[in-house]
């Protein structure tokens, strides 16, 4: 389609190479892409590589559990319970002690290098990294969306990102409202999954186009929709990218672009909205 040609060569400064391939001159390709991101194309965050175990010195103290109190003796330690008055443990109680937090331990640190991490007491800050991967509630919660309070005007033929109205956020950095049309990635995230939806006002005239675009230009993982109109109700159009990389202070848009011949409304309150929730 050609409206849709032109709209990917006027988001992205990216040049069609063969059949559905497009590449940027002067940045490296991997199989016919190239990626705007960081001016010389992304570098993937450092994750665990499956089948490649990571380093593990940890070990299970007493692993044959000699001279050690059973459960039900250590449920009823009066030093656990109370702790220590004095002097030192006996000898059944320490290895009870070592042999859980041991057990515990090395169990954690196995996991980790079964999945390519580093699992290792000789560095603490790489320790704390290695564990920093473990997801938690709160990381599966973490992101943010966009919406707006009323219509837009949107000129014609012209592209633009979206300044949103509000955006919440489920921790502060995602959103900041002096940048109205980003969802700014924080620290500490490596992948993001991303949706959004758009409507524009009834008009039957010419096409309909939004795209998500990352750091400012539309790159390969994030769509692209483009089609015709609808004349007697909202068009809308849908877009999501699973998973999709990302580092610190990168950040999405959503891009907008209308050929009615003349000004158009656009986002409808409820179905208009930018999504980018923290994967990993």
């Amino acid at each position: 389609m050609v409206v849709f040609d032109i709209l990917l060569n006027s988001l992205n400064p990216l040049t069609r190479v063969g059949a559905g391939k497009r590449t940027s001159a002067g940045v490296a390709t991997v199989a016919g892409y190239s990626s705007p991101l960081g001016g010389g194309g992304y570098t993937m965050p450092s994750v665990g590589q499956a089948g490649a175990a990571g380093a593990n010195n940890f070990l299970q103290w007493n692993p044959a559990k000699n001279n050690q109190e059973n459960d039900a003796a250590y449920g009823a330690e009066g030093a656990r319970l109370n702790g220590a008055s004095g002097g030192p443990f006996p000898s059944n109680l320490f290895n009870k002690i070592a042999y859980q937090q041991s057990t515990f331990i090395t169990a954690l640190a196995a996991v980790l290098s079964a999945k390519g991490y580093n699992a290792s007491d000789s560095d603490i800050n790489a320790l704390i990294a290695s564990l920093s991967n473990i997801m938690t509630q709160n990381d599966l919660a973490n992101g943010a969306y966009t919406v707006l309070n009323a219509a837009q005007s949107v000129a014609n033929a012209v592209i633009g990102a979206v300044p949103w109205d509000n955006g919440y956020q489920t921790t502060q950095g995602w959103y900041d409202p002096s940048q109205p049309t980003k969802i700014i990635i924080p620290p500490g995230v490596n992948f993001v999954a991303v949706s959004a939806q758009a409507a524009w006002a009834a008009n039957g005239t010419g096409s309909r186009g939004i795209g998500i675009a990352v750091n400012g230009n539309l790159v390969i993982g994030c769509p692209v929709s483009m089609g015709g109109a609808v004349p007697d109700w909202y068009t809308v159009q849908n877009l999501s990218a699973n998973i999709y990389p990302v580092k610190a202070g990168d950040y999405f848009e959503l891009w907008r672009y209308q050929s009615s011949g003349a000004a158009l409304n656009f986002g409808d309150t409820v179905m208009t909205w930018l999504v980018v929730n923290a994967c990993a």
